[in-house]
């Protein structure tokens, strides 16, 4: 059953406000929804130390989910391809001291491995092997999948190949949540990936 979250609207942290705001602003329309920023912020407050990463800052609506639930020893690295899309992302952060906005290829994220979380929010991550990036016990994140229930006869068909990988990696315990309706359509219900470094 599907839970309607709107009502908990009150709830959200100010910076995610702020960062909707410029990606209403900026017609961008990839943002993470409040479903998958809920449970990032939930998975983030388990980490005691370590960096947390972000692939694909987009207008910083994940990067805000991510950074409301850092604890004293953890920081949060995110990193945008789009350079404008960096700049405004890194002054909506400009004084949280624990967050770091990069701009360009996310692959310059492998510096600053290992990380306790990553989610992978853009520029095809997704199709790389991301392991040699978590330490032990890391946590992928990766959103964006469709329910199966809500699958066409065609993608029942031909599958989901990337969703298999990531699910029959013996390297992970993996498993899939419910994270809401799909965030441009809003006609299927969507799934996150969540994966942790065994």
């Amino acid at each position: 059953m599907f839970t309607d979250m709107t009502m908990f609207t009150d709830m959200t942290p100010p910076l995610v406000t702020a960062a909707r705001a410029t990606a209403a602003a900026t017609g961008f329309a990839h943002s993470s929804t409040d479903e998958v920023g809920r449970l990032l912020r939930t998975l983030v407050a388990t980490i005691d130390d370590g960096v947390v990463a972000e692939i694909g800052s987009g207008c910083g609506v994940g990067t805000a989910w991510l950074a409301s639930a850092l604890r004293p020893d953890v920081s949060l690295v995110t990193v945008e391809l789009d350079a404008e899309r960096a700049r405004r992302v890194a002054g909506l952060f400009a004084r949280a001291t624990a967050v770091t906005v990069l701009s360009g290829d996310w692959h310059q994220l492998r510096e600053r491995a290992p990380f306790a979380l990553l989610f992978g929010d853009g520029d095809r991550c997704k199709d790389e092997d991301l392991h040699p990036l978590l330490r032990r016990g890391g946590i992928v994140v990766l959103d964006d999948f469709t329910d199966p229930a809500d699958w066409s006869d065609e993608r029942r068909q031909g599958g989901d190949p990337l969703r298999d990988r990531w699910l029959s990696d013996p390297r992970y315990a993996t498993t899939m949540v419910g994270v809401g309706l799909d965030k441009l359509t809003r006609a299927s219900r969507a799934q996150a990936l969540v994966a942790t470094r065994l």
